[in-house]
């Protein structure tokens, strides 16, 4: 029976409980049974420990009641202690370790300095420091220069400078997180952007309401300023008058505020429906 924080996990709640919680914060996973006599002297070592990591969650499995997981990861000894992140083990190890080895263990779990700075820089770009945040986003980058969330938050503060070749020139190869994506749509945003003149956009829009390509000028810069339903507007009357234009830019620009938004957004479900009504 899992301790005080502890849960309890079964083959049903398996998937839910620590794969998909895998994928907000690590999970340890205690695989025991009652007539394991190290079980029950690591068990309560663990939750000890554990309660000292809060990022952490631990869940204990009993081989007895939960066969189907057991067999999955072939446990054929216990205890044995497995620590999942992303989806994936990430690190194990079997039988009874001594206290040291344990604390060791979960202290590898915690979140790598790169992280951390890159944390820090978010936290402070929220707040206007934009000196803190470069220093911080440069310091991860330093550290781990693959890191997506270093390089997405670099690129954001190139492209607030202009630096548009620089940022994407950044972001080029990196892997494809949310932070990543939604400064691929502010570039994106930019290029539609530039060299435009927005008073004579506006004026060929009242001549005639149609015109394409003044729609998609107009929707890049209202993305551009935090606009986005007007921008949706425009860039939904692109896919209704002109799919192709700008390589289907109005569906494309359209999908790349739906990933800026997020998919708990109503504006994403509303302009999402009407996008597939054009569509389809």
């Amino acid at each position: 029976m899992a301790g005080t924080g502890v849960i309890d996990v079964t083959d049903v709640t398996f998937e839910r409980d620590v794969i998909e919680a895998s994928y907000r914060q690590p999970v340890v996973v205690d695989f025991w049974a009652p007539w394991c006599g190290p079980c029950v002297t690591l068990g309560p070592m663990i939750e000890r420990i554990a309660a000292e990591h809060p990022d952490v969650r631990l869940v204990k499995i009993n081989v007895d009641d939960s066969p189907m997981v057991a067999q999955a990861f072939a446990i054929e000894s216990i205890p044995a202690v497995m620590a999942f992140f992303n989806g994936d083990v990430a690190s194990s190890f079997l039988g009874a370790m001594p206290e040291p080895d344990v604390r060791a263990f979960f202290d590898r779990l915690g979140p790598a300095p790169a992280d951390l700075l890159v944390a820090e820089a978010d936290a402070a770009l929220a707040a206007g420091d934009f000196e803190g945040a470069a220093a911080r986003y440069g310091a991860a980058f330093s550290i781990d220069g693959a890191h997506p969330g270093a390089r997405a938050g670099l690129a954001s503060l190139l492209i607030d400078e202009g630096e548009i070749d620089e940022a994407e020139a950044l972001l080029n190869g990196t892997e494809a997180t949310a932070a990543v994506q939604a400064q691929r749509a502010r570039i994106a945003f930019a290029r539609g952007t530039a060299d435009v003149d927005v008073d004579a956009l506006l004026a060929r829009l009242a001549a005639d309401e149609d015109d394409v390509p003044a729609h998609y000028g107009l929707g890049c810069i209202d993305a551009s300023a935090g606009r986005y339903e007007d921008a949706l507007e425009h860039f939904l009357t692109v896919v209704m008058f002109n799919r192709e234009y700008e390589a289907d830019g109005g569906r494309l620009r359209a999908l790349e505020i739906f990933d800026l938004l997020g998919p708990d957004d109503p504006r994403t479900h509303e302009y999402r429906r009407r996008l597939g009504m054009l569509l389809f």
